[in-house]
């Protein structure tokens, strides 16, 4: 019989993109995701694959919750020619605002993608 989880594998997904973002792929050990979502090796293995699948997985989960906003934000702007203003606008700030780059992310893996 199967045990079940003893983590909120969604909240652990959170944490591992989170630390992806701030270190980069390369420079986050298995020690610092393990340490950082509060499980065990064997349990980030059960859950998620290994460290390449775990990126993949936060990449997917980062990119579907950037589109699921996105389609939203269009959706509630009536005019198309405001809804591209308002998109172009926060893009901007994402890139160059005092916030957290969450872009990066992507960044890290087309630069991953170009070396493989």
């Amino acid at each position: 019989m199967v045990r079940p989880r003893e983590f909120d594998e969604q909240e652990a997904l959170d944490t591992a993109m989170q630390l992806f973002w701030e270190k980069g792929y390369e420079a986050t050990s298995l020690t610092d995701l393990t340490s950082r979502m509060g499980i065990g090796r064997p349990s980030l293995y059960a859950a998620f694959g290994d460290k390449k699948e775990l990126f993949a997985a936060a990449l997917h989960k980062y990119s579907g919750t950037t589109l699921d906003n996105i389609r939203a934000k269009f959706e509630a702007i009536p005019s198309v020619k405001e809804a591209f203003r308002t998109f172009l606008d926060e893009m901007m700030e994402r890139a160059y605002g005092d916030g957290p780059n969450c872009g990066q992310l992507l960044r890290e893996y087309d630069r991953r993608a170009c070396t493989a």
